[in-house]
C-alpha cells in the first residue's frame, strides 16, 4: 500500500503544483469538505471555491486559493483541475475586498443581476481574502 499521494493542480493556464509525497489534501466539496488521504478509494467530485491545504509528508504545508473546479482520485494520484489556483502572494488584497464590496451590492440588488454569479464571485473573494490575511 503506497503512503503519499500525487498531487497536481492545474487550471486552463498552467501546472499550479506537482507534488509527489503528499499526506494530505483538504478543500471544499459542494456538499461538504473534502479531506483524501493516501489510499482514497477512487472519486471524482466537484469543488467550490476555498482555501486548499497540501500537507507533504516531510511536514510541509501548502494553503493556496483554489475556485471552482473538479477533483479526481484514483491510484493515489489526485489531479485538481480548477478555474484558478493562487499563491497567497499572487493575491492581491485591495482587488479582493473590492470584489468582495461588488459581490455583496449584486446581490442587494438582486432584480438586476445574476444570483448564482454574484454568490460565485463572493465565494472566490472571500476565500482570496482568507487565505491573504491568515497567511501575513
Amino acid at each position: 500500500m503506497a503512503k503519499t499521494l500525487k498531487v497536481k493542480i492545474i487550471t486552463l493556464n498552467k501546472v499550479v503544483m506537482e507534488k509527489d509525497d503528499v499526506k494530505r489534501f483538504a478543500s471544499k466539496a459542494v456538499n461538504s469538505s473534502l479531506e483524501i488521504l493516501n489510499n482514497h478509494a477512487p472519486i471524482i467530485t466537484s469543488t467550490i471555491p476555498c482555501v486548499t491545504v497540501v500537507e507533504g509528508n516531510d511536514g510541509s504545508k501548502v494553503e493556496l486559493f483554489t475556485s471552482k473546479g473538479v477533483v479526481n482520485v484514483k491510484d493515489n494520484e489526485l489531479v485538481f483541475c480548477c478555474d484558478a489556483a493562487e499563491l497567497p502572494e499572487d493575491i492581491d488584497l485591495d482587488r479582493a475586498l473590492e470584489s468582495k464590496e461588488r459581490a455583496e451590492n449584486r446581490l442587494k440588488d438582486y432584480s438586476k443581476y445574476d444570483v448564482q454569479r454574484a454568490k460565485l464571485a463572493l465565494a472566490r473573494a472571500l476565500a482570496r481574502i482568507d487565505l491573504k490575511e491568515h497567511s501575513r
